[in-house]
Parts: C-alpha cells; structure tokens; sequence
C-alpha cells in the first residue's frame, strides 16, 4: 500500500530498539494504528511530534503482512507536552488514553472515537482548576460508554420510574452492569437479574455525578458540585461497565487505574460489586 498522510493522536509510545519506536495512533480514518517509526529517536523526520497527547501530521504505510504499519515521518499539529506537567492532568489523561486504545477498533474508521477524544484532550489542556478537570473526565468516560451503545440510565429509577433528585436523605441506589440501569434500595429484589452482581452506591453521589455532566440539572436541582471525593465509587461503577462490556478488560486492567483512583484517596484498583444479599 502506498504512503497516506493522515491526523493522530499519539496514546502511546515504546521503544523498539537502540533508535526506533513503536506508536500507537488513533487515527480518524484507520482507527487504532500501532506503527514503527524507524529511527525515531534522533531522526529529525519526526521531530519532537512522537510525544503522547500530541496531534500529528503522520505519513503512513501500511504493511504488507502483518499489523506493524510504518511511520515514514510526522509532524506536530497540537504540542500538549507542556500542558501535562500537570500530574492530575497526566493522570486524566493517561487514563483516557488508554481506555481509548482499548475500545477503538484496529484499522477501521473510528471518526467518533478521535473526535471524542481530541475533545477531550484539548479541553483537559486547557482546564483552569481541578473541578473543571474533574468533570471533563466524566463527560469523557461517559462518551466512551455511549460509543460502546451504553447510556447510563442516570434520571430514574427503572422500577418505579421515580426520578433521582425525589431521593431520601443517605438513601442509597443499586445499580446493574448489563444495561447501565439502577434502582432505589427497596427495589433491588426486583431488580436484579438472574444473579447478577449489583454496585451499591451513595444516591447522593449519583446525582452529583448526573448534575457534573448536565449543567441543566445542576442549575435546576441546585446540586452541591462534584467533588474528587465522591470519585471513587462512580468510578468503580464506570469501571465496572467497561470490565463488564469491553472482552479482555477484567483480565488486563488498565495501568493507570491505580493513579487515578489515588487521586480519589484510593489506595487499590476497584470495581468489585457487592453481591445482592436477597
């Protein structure tokens, strides 16, 4: 296949050998594109563009056997090097590259996947406090879930259809990995399904999460903000689904979970459900 000039997001980078790198692009047209850049340690072919989070200019080849692609050069469209000094920054984004990888396809057109995720990285590089940073993060992690036909049910209860802001004072909900539903605590037997595992969660923080990512809700229901926080269980819920939906996830976690979730006063991996006791 001849050369094609193609828009990437460098997500990742390894070294190869003494002067080349391996780097995994998403790419609008091929989707997830891992390639060889030889020579890409001193050659002045590439630049300082092989940096993860930037956006480049790629010429590309695709090989005849195999799925190693080539990267002949590349040049820097967006430099966010700097940007991610910033460790939470890093850590958000480390994350969201990652989930990235693992739910584009491989050499198919992923348009929606880049769009997301150039969003967001853009948007992370210019967040001016954490709170900001913070509700980027959900508003992306809830994009990937749509990507994947997922649309948590965030406003009701799916039994009896009541809505989550009529909830009690410590009144906590039950949510379900097959379809991204929950339900208030005195509905759980009907809820659940053939055994499956429910998460257990604050509804309180359910509906900050809900208002995080609806500026409509907050304004309306007048929601304390979102806070790092109340992280750490929706994040093992999110977690949850994309374990639950995405094959090969649960057996190979994503690394930088962890960091993430120390952000959130978090010391291990979660993403455990509690098991229904009726």
């Amino acid at each position: 296949m001849q050369s094609v000039q193609e828009k990437a997001l460098v997500l990742k980078t390894q070294r190869y050998d003494d002067r080349s790198i391996i780097v995994t692009l998403l790419t609008p047209t091929f989707g997830r594109v891992t390639a060889i850049a030889p020579n890409g340690i001193q050659s002045k072919r590439f630049g300082a563009s092989l940096q993860i989070f930037n956006e480049i200019q790629a010429e590309i080849s695709r090989p005849k056997t195999g799925t190693l692609w080539r990267l002949l050069q590349s040049h820097s469209l967006t430099d966010y090097t700097l940007t991610f000094l910033d460790y939470r920054k890093l850590v958000y984004g480390s994350f969201g590259n990652e989930l990235t990888a693992r739910i584009t396809p491989q050499e198919e057109p992923s348009l929606s996947h880049y769009q997301l995720h150039e969003a967001f990285i853009r948007s992370l590089s210019e967040a001016i406090n954490n709170e900001e940073s913070l509700d980027l993060l959900n508003q992306f992690l809830l994009g990937c879930l749509r990507l994947l036909g997922l649309t948590p049910q965030t406003k009701a209860c799916w039994v009896s259809k009541r809505p989550l802001h009529h909830l009690q004072e410590g009144e906590r909900v039950w949510a379900r990995l097959s379809d991204a539903a929950w339900c208030f605590e005195k509905h759980r037997s009907e809820f659940q399904l053939g055994g499956e595992a429910l998460y257990s969660i604050d509804g309180k923080t359910l509906l900050k999460f809900y208002a995080s990512t609806n500026d409509l809700a907050a304004e309306k229901f007048q929601i304390v903000p979102f806070e790092e926080r109340d992280q750490a269980s929706i994040l093992s819920y999110l977690v949850g689904l994309f374990q639950y939906h995405v094959p090969g996830l649960d057996r190979l976690p994503i690394k930088s979970l962890e960091s993430l979730l120390k952000l959130s006063n978090e010391q291990y991996p979660v993403g455990h459900p509690q098991q229904n006791p009726l």
